[in-house]
């Protein structure tokens, strides 16, 4: 409710300077010093519009997070503005140029996003996503600007018996400048049209194909600016550094399908938790620098994530393609964020309890790789608890999938197992780090053990299983929320410290990193030895 209120409020202020927009003398948009307020004013509904039907957040948080990130990355537009205008002096039509000029810029910027990922950490991915995505959105807004001052100047120029839109589809004609201007407009209408998540759901696997359309857009940008006879310095840097970076990432990718034929590979991965060694980029936190070769590397050496050593490192292809099929049997909210996955196997796959499954996921920068810990298997069935982070890259995905959708899934991986005895077991857990916790306690082959389970989550809405975990034999549920006091849970965070178990008992940790260390260094401390962990990055 608030965040409808929120827009009410918006919206009256911005009334009048939409209405003064309507009533604005189009004819003298042409003076320099007007050039200000005409980008602001028409940024101001074009945002508003995009952020009213394109946004893909949902709460009040990341819809100001949006508006504020649009509007700090509109300030190369407007500083490019000026300066353009200051060139441009003596031209009537400078509005045209500058805003077209704008819409490459950012086109060009949104298009550097892809081949500029490559060389950061998936850690950064989706924050690079979300840049790109306001580049989409600026260089729609400045488009827009061009095309309507395109249409203004026809009509101030037109003269004669012919309607408008003769006068202008006879210039389309005559004139190869707007020929391959309409058809780029007509592209960046359909992908402006179609960026947003209702677009997505609709046209299925067609939008991806959709939106590879701004590729022929990005040309014909260019080819248009030819034909007008505006190339200079600023469009060759800009045209060259997308075709250059986009070249170097097209050949390293190459590189990888070669190095797979020969077996061979510059990256090798942790088979405990998935950390993955890249030779050109080494461990500067563990003392080697890039370029270091796995097999230079001293063997006292340790995962940066797990601290296991560098025998348990395998060879990692990239583009490895041995991946098995599996269809979704269910999938559904758990809470507000949290999503309960059934996938289906059509093969018998070896599963210990407490390892994961790695996911080989697909959008439209291409597959990606996610790891989830299983919290329980029936048959050939796997279950999992999903959490759906902000700006996730999978996150974004899995909400869209269905019962009977396939997924790919690259094998069980994971050294975090049951131990099977009759010793007592602790299970500390936050979160959908109750997945792997979940699937040791149900474990038969522990029925008689004696278990206690302690888990951790924000508020009362963020608990989920709880029927489930009640309904297993010899198990103490012990429930913990650090923003909410509740009389009949605990209030807090886990803390170990005022745990009074036998020193021979084992414990199971699954959750933050912070949650994982602090728990750890006090039981060591405390004088238990049976500590077993699992952590999320």
């Amino acid at each position: 409710m608030k965040k409808y209120i929120l827009l009410l409020i918006q919206s009256i202020f911005q009334l009048p300077l939409i209405i003064s927009f309507l009533k604005l003398d189009l004819e003298n948009i042409f003076y320099l010093n007007q050039f200000f307020w005409y980008t602001i004013l028409v940024y101001i509904i074009f945002s508003v519009f995009f952020l009213l039907f394109f946004k893909e957040k949902k709460s009040l948080k990341n819809f100001s997070i949006f508006s504020i990130s649009l509007i700090i990355l509109l300030i190369p537009g407007i500083i490019l503005g000026y300066f353009f205008a200051n060139t441009m002096q003596s031209y009537d039509n400078s509005i045209l140029r500058i805003s077209g000029k704008i819409a490459f810029f950012y086109l060009s910027m949104a298009l550097l996003i892809n081949p500029l990922s490559y060389f950061v950490s998936d850690k950064y991915y989706s924050k690079l996503i979300f840049i790109r995505k306001i580049f989409g959105i600026l260089s729609f807004l400045f488009f827009m600007i061009h095309l309507l001052n395109y249409i203004e100047l026809e009509r101030y120029y037109h003269f004669g018996d012919s309607s408008l839109l003769e006068y202008i589809f006879k210039n389309i004609k005559n004139r190869m400048d707007a020929l391959t201007g309409l058809i780029a407009g007509f592209i960046m209408l359909i992908l402006g049209i179609s960026s947003n998540n209702f677009s997505q759901k609709i046209l299925g696997s067609i939008w991806k194909g959709i939106h590879y359309m701004v590729y022929p857009l990005f040309l014909l940008s260019m080819i248009h600016i030819a034909f007008a006879s505006r190339i200079d310095l600023f469009y060759m840097i800009l045209f060259s550094s997308v075709i250059i970076f986009r070249t170097i990432v097209f050949f390293k990718k190459n590189s990888v399908y070669k190095n797979i034929k020969a077996g061979k590979t510059t990256k090798y991965i942790c088979i405990v938790c998935g950390y993955i060694y890249d030779e050109n980029k080494g461990d500067p936190d563990g003392g080697l620098l890039p370029g270091t070769k796995f097999e230079d590397i001293p063997n006292d050496w340790v995962c940066p994530l797990c601290g296991v050593s560098k025998k348990d490192f395998i060879p990692y292809y990239e583009e490895k393609q041995n991946y098995k099929k599996v269809e979704i049997a269910e999938i559904h909210y758990l809470t507000k964020d949290v999503i309960k996955l059934v996938i289906k196997s059509n093969s018998n796959l070896e599963y210990f309890d407490g390892q994961f499954i790695k996911f080989v996921l697909e959008d439209f920068d291409g597959e990606f790789i996610r790891q989830y810990s299983i919290a329980d298997k029936s048959g050939l069935n796997f279950t999992f608890f999903i959490k759906l982070k902000a700006n996730g890259r999978a996150s974004k995905l899995f909400p869209k999938l269905n019962k009977g959708d396939n997924l790919k899934i690259a094998g069980i991986f994971g050294e975090f197992k049951l131990k099977i005895n009759n010793k007592s077991k602790v299970f500390l857990a936050t979160g959908t780090g109750l997945a792997p916790i979940y699937s040791m306690i149900n474990n038969p082959n522990i029925k008689n053990c004696k278990k206690y389970l302690h888990f951790g989550v924000a508020n009362q809405n963020d608990l989920f299983y709880l029927d489930e975990l009640k309904k297993i034999e010899n198990l103490e549920i012990n429930i913990y929320l650090s923003k909410e006091n509740i009389n009949i849970y605990n209030y807090g965070r886990i803390n170990v410290e005022n745990f009074k178990y036998d020193k021979e008992i084992e414990f199971y940790i699954c959750g933050n990193p912070g949650l994982v260390i602090e728990s750890k260094e006090k039981l060591i401390k405390m004088g238990y030895e049976n500590i077993y962990y699992e952590k999320f990055e």
